[in-house]
């Protein structure tokens, strides 16, 4: 199954690991939308915490309870009545070592992740999802 961008259901908010995101990022919010591979038990998610113009969003890659965080700005062209084209510049990464996987395996699961996302787990309206990682900074 691959990921599933979606409305987080209240039977589904024990599955984000919370407390291991407050013990790293104590102002982070509990998620509305999500992107979901239950299959895989992976979970992407806007934590809420930072953003603005200046600072992008910080999101979250729960990997069966090992969590990534990375930061994400979002832009697009066009509009709902013709499609928007969504441009993702992803950057920052910080993952843990105790998590035994590739930098490209876990790339690509953010791709994954942020294109079924979209926008606001919404992918409806979009035509095409952009994700450019950013190896540099911002």
């Amino acid at each position: 199954m691959a990921f599933v961008g979606e409305r987080i259901s209240e039977a589904d908010k024990d599955k984000v690991n919370m407390e291991n995101l407050w013990a790293m990022i104590p102002h982070a919010q509990h998620p509305s939308f999500w992107s979901v591979d239950r299959v895989r038990a992976i979970y992407l998610f806007d934590t809420g915490a930072q953003g603005g113009p200046e600072v992008p969003e910080l999101y979250c890659l729960d990997i069966r309870g090992e969590l990534v965080l990375f930061h994400a700005s979002l832009t697009g062209t066009g509009n709902w009545t013709v499609g928007v084209e969504l441009f993702w510049k992803v950057f920052d990464l910080r993952i843990p070592s105790s998590i035994q996987m590739s930098l490209e395996e876990i790339e690509q699961l953010i791709r994954e992740g942020l294109d079924a996302y979209g926008q606001l787990g919404d992918r409806s309206h979009a035509k095409s999802v952009n994700i450019c990682f950013d190896k540099g900074g911002r």
